[in-house]
């Protein structure tokens, strides 16, 4: 199964930026964090992937996944 999209919601300066795993050029800069995570999620929703979400120091804070995850585990 080819691997999913990964979209990152990040600190760019004084902005917030949404960038796809393995490619440094931001696909959206936005002023304030929620309308990133807003757009994150919509990237990946349409493309059954997954949101990482990072704090303002660049530190992991959640995610979301779309479509299959990975490392879902069955109880």
């Amino acid at each position: 199964m080819p691997r999913q999209p990964t979209y990152h919601v990040v600190p760019s300066g004084k902005d917030w930026a949404v960038k796809q795993e393995g490619n440094n050029t931001p696909l959206v800069t936005t002023d304030n964090k929620a309308e990133a995570v807003q757009i994150g999620k919509q990237f990946a929703k349409g493309a059954q992937g997954q949101v990482m979400i990072h704090d303002r120091d660049g530190g992991f804070q959640t995610e979301h996944t779309y479509g299959h995850d990975p490392e879902s585990r069955k109880s």
